[in-house]
């Protein structure tokens, strides 16, 4: 099966690719905002209470 090899060696190569993106998107938003999600969930807070009002 040694056509079958390149196949594999793409496949794994996306695979490497893709995971090692998403490591660096990850620490990049990290590092850039590092509380982003606590705004979010602040600002619906806040929002859900303005709507009560």
């Amino acid at each position: 099966m040694p056509q079958m090899a390149p196949i594999m060696w793409s496949h794994l190569f996306i695979i490497f690719n893709a995971t090692t993106f998403i490591l660096m998107t990850k620490i990049f938003f990290q590092n850039t905002s590092p509380n982003l999600s606590s705004d979010s969930t602040s600002t619906f807070f806040t929002n859900k209470k303005t709507w009560k009002l």
